[in-house]
């Protein structure tokens, strides 16, 4: 398994954009704010992170009232 982690901005009109792609590098279990990172992510598919962007788009739909930047934290089991 690995850790990866978006960061998605979203407004008032439901524009969205991904501004970061963060792959830790670390083993999981590491706590991400001590853990070495990568950005963009380098061993990471780009249909992977397509798949990852679209998964954390819809999850930002469902969360109506949420107008902020929203980090993701997903984990990629191989």
């Amino acid at each position: 398994m690995e850790e990866l982690e978006l960061e998605v901005v979203r407004d008032a009109k439901n524009n969205m954009i991904t501004i970061c792609f963060i792959e830790n590098i670390d083993p999981l279990g590491v706590h991400t704010g001590d853990s070495f990172c990568s950005a963009p992510m380098l061993t990471i598919s780009k249909e992977v992170q397509d798949r990852l962007q679209r998964t954390s788009i819809i999850v930002l739909l469902n969360q109506l009232e949420l107008l902020a930047v929203q980090m993701f934290n997903l984990l990629m089991i191989q």
